[in-house]
C-alpha cells in the first residue's frame, strides 16, 4: 500500500483538469442533442414540403390540365404562364428536399457519397442555380453578371454544386444594401489540366487574418446570423469533386472565390467511348423522328454502339406501325414534338397500342431554343433530353444521366393495377396517390407497418411502395413479415 501524499497544488491541478474534462463532456452532450434536434427538425420539414408538393400536383392535374384544351388562345397562354410558375415552384421544393438530404447526411457524419455523381455542364448548372436563387429584389438580381463563355464539364452532384454556389452568392449579396455599387461577376476558365469558376464581388473585401480562417468550421464574421459552417462544407463538397475552393481578397475592393475542377479529357474520334453507354445501348433499337439531315447527324452520334436505328419525319405513320415493329426507345426533334403534340399525347394514352405506350421517349434540341422556356411542357411525355448541340461530351453526358436515372427502361402499364402505399406521413401518401391515380392505378393506403400487413391479407396487391423509416415497425421489418406470411 502506497503512503504517498499529494500536495495542494497537485490536487488543485487535478480539480481544474476534471472541471475542464467535464466541460468538454457537457459540450459534447449539447452538440449531440443539437444534432438530434436539427436532424428531427430537418426530417419533419419534409412533411409540409410534401404537402405543398401534393397541392401543386393537384392544381396541375385537376385545374391546369383541364384548361389546356381551351379554345380561347389567350386563356391558354395565361394557363401556360401559370403552369410555368407552378413548375418553378416544384423545382424549388425539390431543391429544398435535396438540401434536407444533404443536411441529414452531414448530421449523421456520413461522407459525401459519389455514387450518384454525373457529368454536368458548369454553365448550365450555374444558370439554373442563378434562376433558382432567391434574392430580395429584381434590382439585386440585375447586379449578378454571368459570362457563359469557356463552359466546361465536371463530374459531381448538381445539388451539392448548387449548395456551394448559393453560399457564395448569399455571402456576397448580404452586403448589397450597405454597398449599393457592388456587384457579382461569375466567369469560367478552361485549362489543360484544370477548369475554374471565378465568383467575384466588389463588396467590402476580407482582411488577411480573416482569409486565414475562412474555411474553418464555426468561423464567421460580419453577419449576425452566420454559423461558420457554410464555407467549411463548401470545401468538403469541392474535395468530393476532386477539386478545391480558394479565396483572395483586397479589403475595400473585392473578394473572389475560385472553384477548381479537374479537366475532363474529350475524345475527338467521333465515336462514343463511355463503356457504360456501350454496354447499355449496344443491340438496342431506336426510332429517330426528325428531318433527314438532323436524323443523319443523330445517327452518327450513336456511331459504334451496334444499334438498330430507323429514321422518319412523320410521327403519325411511325406510331401506327409500332405495333408491328416495336422499338426500345424513341428520340424526337423538339420541333416535331411541338407540331405533333396531339399524336404524342395519343401515344402516351395507349391509342397506338400497349407497346407504344410503354416505349420511353426522349427529346433532343435541333436549335439553341431553351426547352425549359418553351410554351409546350415536355415533362409530361418525355423521359429525358439528349444534348446534340454542345459536342460529343455533352451528348455522352446526357446519355449517361438517362442511364443513371434508369430512364431507358420500359415505362410499364399500371392501368387497373392495385398498389399499396405505406407511409406514416399522410401528405406523402396523398402525393404518391396523386401520381399513381393519373396512370389508372387503384391505390390503397396504410399508415403503419402493422396496417400494411393487414391490407396485404385482405387485398390482392400488385405492388407496394413503403417508407423505410416508420415508428413502430419500420419498412424493412414490415417487408420481411409480409414475405414471411405469403
Amino acid at each position: 500500500m502506497s503512503n504517498e501524499l499529494f500536495s495542494c497544488e497537485e490536487i488543485m491541478g487535478l480539480q481544474r483538469l476534471f472541471e475542464r474534462a467535464n466541460r468538454f463532456i457537457n459540450t459534447e452532450e449539447k452538440v449531440r442533442k443539437s444534432q438530434v434536434l436539427a436532424g428531427s427538425i430537418a426530417h419533419e420539414i419534409r412533411n409540409p414540403l410534401s404537402k405543398i408538393k401534393y397541392h401543386f400536383e393537384k392544381i396541375d392535374s385537376d385545374f391546369l390540365s383541364a384548361h389546356k384544351k381551351s379554345i380561347n388562345s389567350l386563356a391558354t397562354i395565361e394557363i401556360e404562364k401559370i403552369h410555368q410558375e407552378l413548375s418553378e415552384g416544384k423545382k424549388a421544393l425539390q431543391l429544398g428536399t435535396q438540401f434536407i438530404d444533404v443536411i441529414l447526411d452531414e448530421l449523421r457524419g456520413s461522407s459525401i457519397s459519389t455514387s450518384f455523381f454525373q457529368h454536368y455542364s458548369a454553365a448550365s448548372l450555374t444558370s439554373q442555380a442563378l434562376n433558382d436563387f432567391s434574392l430580395y429584389s429584381e434590382e439585386h438580381k440585375k447586379r449578378i453578371h454571368l459570362e457563359t463563355t469557356n463552359d466546361f464539364y465536371f463530374y459531381g452532384s448538381d445539388t451539392l454544386f448548387s449548395f456551394v454556389l448559393f453560399n457564395l452568392l448569399k455571402n456576397a449579396a448580404y452586403y448589397f444594401d450597405s454597398f449599393p455599387e457592388s456587384h457579382i461577376t461569375i466567369k469560367f476558365e478552361k485549362g489543360l489540366k484544370q477548369n475554374k469558376i471565378h465568383v467575384r464581388d466588389t463588396g467590402p473585401g476580407i482582411t488577411e487574418e480573416q482569409l486565414e480562417n475562412l474555411f474553418d468550421e464555426f468561423y464567421s464574421f460580419g453577419k449576425i446570423s452566420g454559423n461558420g459552417l457554410g464555407l467549411a462544407y463548401c470545401q468538403k463538397v469541392m474535395e468530393s469533386f476532386s477539386g478545391s475552393i480558394s479565396c483572395r481578397s483586397i479589403l475595400g475592393e473585392f473578394t473572389e472565390f475560385t472553384l477548381t475542377f479537374p479537366a475532363i479529357n474529350i475524345q475527338s474520334n467521333g465515336e462514343l467511348t463511355n463503356p457504360r453507354i456501350k454496354q447499355h445501348l449496344s443491340g438496342q433499337s431506336c426510332l429517330i423522328l426528325s428531318t433527314p439531315r438532323l436524323s443523319k447527324k443523330l445517327t452518327e452520334n450513336f456511331n459504334g454502339l451496334n444499334m438498330d436505328i430507323e429514321c422518319s419525319n412523320d410521327p403519325y405513320l411511325s406510331f401506327t406501325s409500332l405495333k408491328d415493329h416495336p422499338f426500345n426507345f424513341i428520340v424526337i426533334d423538339h420541333r416535331l414534338y411541338i407540331t405533333h403534340y396531339d399524336q404524342i399525347n395519343m401515344l402516351r394514352e395507349g391509342k397506338y397500342g400497349h407497346l407504344a405506350q410503354i416505349t420511353p421517349l426522349f427529346i433532343f434540341n435541333s436549335t439553341s431554343i431553351n426547352l425549359n422556356n418553351d410554351r409546350v411542357s415536355v415533362s409530361k411525355h418525355a423521359q429525358g433530353y439528349i444534348d446534340t448541340l454542345n459536342g460529343a461530351l455533352a451528348f455522352e453526358c446526357s446519355l449517361e444521366a438517362i442511364i443513371n436515372d434508369a430512364k431507358f427502361a420500359p415505362l410499364g402499364n399500371l392501368n387497373d393495377k392495385t398498389v399499396l402505399v405505406v407511409d406514416d406521413m399522410h401528405a406523402n401518401r396523398l402525393l404518391v396517390k396523386a401520381y399513381l391515380s393519373k396512370e389508372g392505378v387503384n391505390v390503397i393506403q396504410a399508415a403503419s407497418g402493422y396496417e400494411a400487413i393487414e391490407q396485404v391479407k385482405k387485398n390482392n396487391i400488385d405492388l407496394i411502395f413503403m417508407d423505410i423509416h416508420m415508428p413502430g415497425m419500420n419498412g424493412i421489418d414490415t417487408a420481411k413479415q409480409i414475405k414471411k406470411n405469403r
